[in-house]
């Protein structure tokens, strides 16, 4: 397991960042470009080893350009991330995504996708594993997720949440410090993700050695399910954040009457409607679907 910590980072997309380069002055700075030309704004965070977080906001406000930043998929303007003792520096082994838009390999089996995971999370963390033993822990993943007898089938002939199971396996397969999930459900109905919830939910529980586990989700109901700390973010900054000390596994039936999680729920919508949309918001949601496209 590892920590994780975000210090001070602030991040503007690179056309924005141009803006403010001149033949003399190529080098910009965050006290360079306008406050409200910045994405992420001086974020400061601090997930703790084997912490569930849910990070929680409204479309545009941040929560995937975060989650890309911690991925490594997009470096930071200014400030630190360390995993653990160690700085953050592009994609790693180290941490694991699962995406809302089904990213497994099209051309590749759905055991095959899950092999292919572990495999180079071998290679890259001197994993001695032979082909058999790879073989074997991605059969493992797929029945945890109940996914045995379409190993063998390709991601044309899987449904949507067929598809995240297969994600989800290769996630937890390759055995990282950090699991990275963006709106992985957002896209299914609410039948299979609830059943997927209460899945992740049981195979997280049931890890050895727990992972450290942030979560990105517009929804407040699976914001609440999962979590044991939510973080609200609205504008490119982390508002406000509190935990959920309930005992797992949740029974969603149960808990959605219990009167914690109704005065946490009116809260969250509180923010959710005081929450200001900036002049980025729709540009981030424009951006996040060109990548998803």
């Amino acid at each position: 397991m590892s920590s994780l910590e975000m210090i001070d980072v602030s991040y503007a997309y690179p056309d924005e960042v141009d803006k403010f380069k001149t033949c003399k002055h190529r080098h910009v700075s965050v006290e360079d470009i306008p406050e409200e030309d910045l994405v992420l704004k001086h974020l400061n965070l601090h997930v703790k080893d084997g912490e569930f977080l849910c990070l929680v906001g409204h479309s545009g406000c941040g929560k995937s350009t975060t989650l890309r930043i911690l991925a490594g998929l997009q470096k930071p303007l200014v400030g630190k991330i360390f995993i653990g003792d160690e700085p953050l520096d592009g994609p790693g082994m180290n941490r694991s995504v699962v995406f809302q838009n089904y990213a497994i390999f099209p051309w590749m089996k759905a055991k095959q996708n899950v092999e292919f995971g572990i495999h180079q999370a071998a290679v890259e963390l001197g994993r001695d594993l032979t082909k058999a033993r790879i073989a074997e822990i991605a059969d493992e993943y797929l029945a945890k997720v109940n996914m045995t007898k379409a190993a063998d089938l390709y991601p044309y002939q899987l449904s949507g949440g067929m598809q995240q199971r297969v994600a989800i396996a290769r996630a937890l397969a390759m055995d990282t410090e950090i699991l990275l999930f963006d709106e992985p459900f957002g896209a299914l109905d609410i039948k299979t993700r609830r059943e997927l919830q209460g899945l992740m939910e049981g195979l997280w529980m049931s890890d050895a050695s727990r992972k450290t586990a942030i979560f990105v989700t517009h929804d407040v109901e699976e914001a609440l399910l999962l979590a044991d700390r939510v973080v609200f973010m609205s504008g490119g900054r982390f508002i406000d954040e509190f935990t959920l000390d309930i005992p797992r596994p949740r029974d969603p039936e149960a808990f959605f009457e219990s009167d914690v999680y109704k005065e946490r729920r009116a809260y969250l919508m509180e923010l959710f409607y005081a929450a200001e949309e900036t002049k980025l918001d729709q540009a981030d949601r424009e951006r996040v679907y060109e990548d998803v496209i």
